[in-house]
């Protein structure tokens, strides 16, 4: 497991990245969302969300549950598109 909790796994090619609502209280809990386009490179992403545990993470304030933690899904897609793989 890597930083944020995100498994980290040798990946290389092209995909989609998803987040998935992991929220009880949410009725979307379990929900996926697309981030990316399909058929973006890995390299591209990886290197768009470098750093994004500083620049995306959602404030403690907006979460009712203090020891859980979320990112701004808009930030991490505008990331994306200006990088240029979206």
């Amino acid at each position: 497991m890597g930083p944020g909790g995100i498994h980290r796994e040798t990946v290389t090619g092209n995909g989609q990245l998803i987040a998935v609502i992991a929220d009880g209280s949410r009725p979307d809990n379990g929900h996926t969302v697309a981030i990316s386009r399909p058929g973006v490179r890995y390299a591209d992403v990886e290197a768009a969300l470098q750093g994004w545990q500083t620049w995306a993470l959602l404030p403690q304030s907006r979460w009712h549950k203090p020891h859980r933690k979320g990112a701004d899904l808009q930030k991490i897609r505008v990331a994306i598109h200006h990088a240029g793989p979206d």
